[in-house]
């Protein structure tokens, strides 16, 4: 007797899917806002400013260190940014958004922070860039025609970034996802 598995995944739920791109686009706006205003030397802090610090001019934003943030809800934003830098949360973040890479640009944006990301190790980056060829297709050994826009996607995504690659591990990774696409993509156009 032949048994059948299951191909529901928890994690292809569209509500839960948002709600971890919710949470890693405000954890990613907010790690980039407080490295684009913090010198890269001196590290951001959180809290009011000191009071040698002068007031703010009339007219100018505040700068990282006059913002107190407060959740709600949630982790605090340092927690936050302690959990982008912890790597076995940055790969199950980047793997939940790989799912959805080349159908939902959030996902895109959350993949490429991870991928690019040094605190995860060199095999993590690669195994998150090889597995576009896998992740959040029908079945990636027989791919079926509506699974050939994300292909595409995917294929316009890699000849984007590759270019850039962070390191040599990422450019080979990159240029594997594409042969694997490339060669999905011509088995569907026949």
């Amino acid at each position: 007797m032949k048994t059948t598995r299951s191909t529901h995944n928890p994690a292809n739920s569209p509500l839960l899917i948002g709600l971890i791109f919710a949470f890693v686009c405000i954890a990613v706006g907010y790690w980039s806002y407080v490295r684009q205003v913090a010198p890269p030397s001196v590290p951001a802090r959180l809290g009011p400013p000191p009071s040698e610090e002068p007031a703010m001019p009339p007219g100018e934003a505040p700068s990282a260190a006059a913002v107190t943030p407060v959740a709600a809800d949630g982790p605090a934003p340092a927690d936050l940014a302690d959990a982008l830098n912890d790597p076995q949360n940055l790969e199950r973040i980047g793997r939940v958004a790989l799912a959805a890479v080349g159908t939902n640009p959030n996902a895109e944006k959350v993949w490429l922070f991870a991928i690019d990301n040094p605190v995860l190790s060199a095999a993590t980056r690669k195994n998150l860039i090889e597995d576009l060829n896998q992740d959040g297709l029908s079945n990636p050994q027989n791919p079926m025609a509506d699974d050939l826009p994300v292909i595409e996607s995917r294929i316009a995504l890699i000849e984007r970034v590759a270019p850039a690659a962070m390191d040599a591990v990422n450019a080979a990774a990159f240029q594997e996802a594409l042969k694997d696409l490339t060669a999905m993509r011509a088995k569907l156009q026949k």
